[in-house]
């Protein structure tokens, strides 16, 4: 496997022009741009959801909810529920690319060579 690795980066290092050793470091630091990609992300994701709580909470909780007004209690919970299920996938994704771009500023030789065996495979 080890062969097959120094074999592909040997290749490409020939395609390109340019050493083995400099190929690698330029993997390396991919991962450290995808990872600062990921933050980057999460913060525009987390920015969304405060304006859309700061937004739309205030305009969800106006419907009035007078004694016998069923309808509005009843637009009133169903936005609800879909307000918060879109600010529960996007936490979820949030909690996914922070998670995943901590672990590529962590351990980026890890998936620089991931990056390769899913080449070779």
């Amino acid at each position: 496997m080890e062969q097959d690795i120094t074999k592909l980066l040997e290749q490409l290092a020939v395609k390109l022009g340019t050493t083995v050793e400099f190929l690698w470091g330029i993997l390396v630091k991919q991962q450290y741009i995808d990872s600062i990609v990921n933050f980057f992300i999460v913060i525009i994701f987390s920015i969304v959801s405060i304006i859309c709580y700061k937004k739309l909470m205030p305009k969800i909780l106006e419907f009035n909810c007078k004694k016998g007004m069923y309808d509005d209690v009843s637009k009133r919970t169903c936005w609800l529920i879909v307000y918060w299920a879109f600010q529960g996938i996007l936490f979820i994704v949030i909690l996914i690319l922070l998670i995943v771009g901590i672990q590529l500023l962590l351990n980026p030789e890890y998936y620089a060579l991931k990056e390769i065996l899913q080449v070779i495979k």
